[in-house]
């Protein structure tokens, strides 16, 4: 098999040695190929490329170069596509060496994990709601979500299989991890924020050399727009409409009593009754009822009755109920994003049920298919289509309005980290002069504490790389802070506390290798089962001239 091959070569210590150079080059260096392509001809077969002399569906590869940038708000949209779309197929080619070893996770482990995640628990329990709503907020599905989460638990156990007896560890490197973390290190910070200093106004050119350098990563998905009326289910007047009874309250206590169950620290159980919380349970049920009204009646009407000639039920029906209609900003249903270009699902209905679903199957050409009602677990919406923009490439024309805020972002970035090192090239005494330096910072990397002191995570892994009287490079921390770390001493550390973490030191040290090793097998792989990609899926970095 393909993984043994590999653990054979990596056996031989001699060839790790320079595989372990290649491992380090990995992380300086962009390796990516020009692969050879007919774009034309298999973009007519709705395919992303071949991979091993196979056919590679673009929905399949989309997901997975989707899947690399992230979801929700950490979504990475800055990273070169080229290198996306490297590694989607670096993932393709290792699913594939996956499914040939029998290695795919099953439906019922991708379930277990999910249960375990104490994320989707609401008290010790799963939570179903909790976990569609959670999904819901970074523009997921369940079953997306879940296969996502399958290819994840599949790659995981690839790499152990690739691992095999590949972990060695240098007595070098397990020495200087060692004294990384017992040597006593004394250090002063120099501390930056960005103000008033380094920002910019960009300009036309500006704006345009950004969006030339980043618009491979400006491709935007088809996105839609909808009309939509919305309904309150938890005013007064629509609750004291709807009719509860004891004996429908009684059947929700019975359902839900382990949401007024619980455990003291003794181990007792103690369970709240039913008089306790009839007036909780009625309007909880009040509101359900509502809901219920307000799917029912909006489907009726918008069906139920034709529309005048030329004229939308949408707007009928919001007359007659004095409510108004609303046009939402531009969206996606698969739960792509594009900064500026569009707004997340999420936010045009917030808490709805099934709304991509239900957009994505709207026709507005359709009278059939023309309306949906969405609810929340407290609002109802009547739902139609009203515009659709194909998947497309910005012009510089239609990107350089929405882009302009990004442009400004980064070149005050630029600015700021530029100004910062312009500081620290005039040497230490230059930078220790400065009123925003800290007095002595004292600490042994392996007796650390929680909120010992300010930015300790940066400082110590800054610090473990320098000799006594060495500057650090400038260290962004978020967007618009920065630290340079001056090392005042490094005091070799305690022998006997050395010893006694070698061996925990060691297990860590391997670790890391572990890590680094799948990646590495993930480039042999694909290279070993060969690829061409057509334009959108190709891993060439393209250089737009100006």
């Amino acid at each position: 098999m393909v993984i043994l091959q590999f653990n054979k070569l990596i056996r031989n210590k001699w060839i790790w040695g320079a595989f372990a150079i290649a491992i380090s080059a990995f992380f300086c260096l962009d390796d990516v190929l020009t692969p050879r392509r007919d774009s034309e001809d298999k973009s007519s077969k709705g395919e992303a490329g071949l991979l091993g002399g196979e056919p590679v569906k673009s929905s399949d590869f989309n997901k997975i170069a989707e899947e690399i940038r992230g979801f929700g708000r950490q979504r990475d949209w800055k990273r070169n596509q080229g290198e996306v779309n490297r590694e989607a197929w670096e993932m393709l080619a290792a699913l594939k060496i996956a499914e040939t070893d029998g290695l795919i996770a099953t439906d019922a482990e991708v379930m277990d994990v999910i249960r375990a995640d104490r994320t989707f628990q609401d008290g010790n329990a799963f939570s179903f709601p909790l976990y569609q709503a959670i999904l819901r907020e970074n523009g997921l599905t369940p079953e997306y979500f879940e296969e996502y989460l399958k290819r994840r638990l599949t790659l995981s156990r690839l790499a152990q299989s690739v691992l095999g007896a590949a972990a060695w560890t240098s007595p070098m490197e397990l020495e200087q991890a060692i004294q990384d973390m017992t040597d006593k290190f004394t250090v002063k910070v120099a501390a930056f924020s960005a103000g008033a200093e380094d920002e910019v106004e960009p300009t036309e050119d500006d704006i345009k050399a950004w969006y030339d350098k980043n618009v491979e990563n400006l491709a935007l998905p088809e996105r839609v727009k909808i009309r939509y009326v919305k309904y309150d289910a938890t005013t007064d007047e629509i609750l004291s409409k709807m009719v509860v009874t004891e004996e429908d309250m009684r059947d929700r206590y019975d359902v839900t009593i382990d949401r007024y169950t619980s455990t003291d620290t003794n181990g007792v159980e103690t369970v709240k009754k039913f008089e306790e919380v009839k007036d909780e349970l009625e309007k909880e049920l009040r509101k359900i009822a509502a809901v219920q009204h307000y799917e029912k009646d909006l489907n009726f009407r918008a069906y139920g009755v034709k529309a005048a000639e030329g004229a939308s039920r949408l707007d009928e029906i919001a007359r007659e109920d004095g409510a108004v209609v609303e046009t939402s900003d531009w969206f996606s249903t698969d739960g792509r994003f594009q900064e500026g270009f569009m707004k997340r699902s999420y936010q045009i209905i917030p808490g709805a049920n099934g709304f991509n679903e239900a957009v994505a199957e709207l026709d507005k050409e359709s009278e059939d298919l023309r309306y949906a009602v969405v609810s929340s677990a407290s609002a109802v919406w009547l739902i139609e289509k009203t515009e659709i923009s194909p998947a497309h490439t910005p012009s510089f024309e239609e990107a350089k309005g929405v882009i302009v805020d990004r442009v400004k972002r980064d070149m005050k970035s630029d600015k700021f980290v530029a100004r910062v090192e312009g500081i620290a090239n005039g040497g230490k005494e230059a930078l220790l002069a400065l009123e925003n330096v800290s007095t002595n910072i004292s600490f042994v990397v392996s007796e650390m504490k929680s909120g010992d002191f300010a930015d300790q995570n940066i400082v110590a892994s800054t610090a473990m790389k320098l000799k006594t009287g060495e500057i650090s490079p400038v260290k962004k921390i978020g967007a618009t802070r920065a630290v340079v770390v001056v090392c005042e001493e490094r005091q070799e550390g305690d022998a006997s506390k050395a010893e006694i973490l070698r061996s925990r030191i060691r297990d860590d040290v391997a670790q890391l290798q572990l890590r680094q090793v799948p990646v590495e097998w993930k480039k042999w792989n694909l290279d070993a089962l060969g690829f061409e990609a057509q334009e959108s899926a190709s891993t060439e970095v393209v250089e737009v001239e100006e």
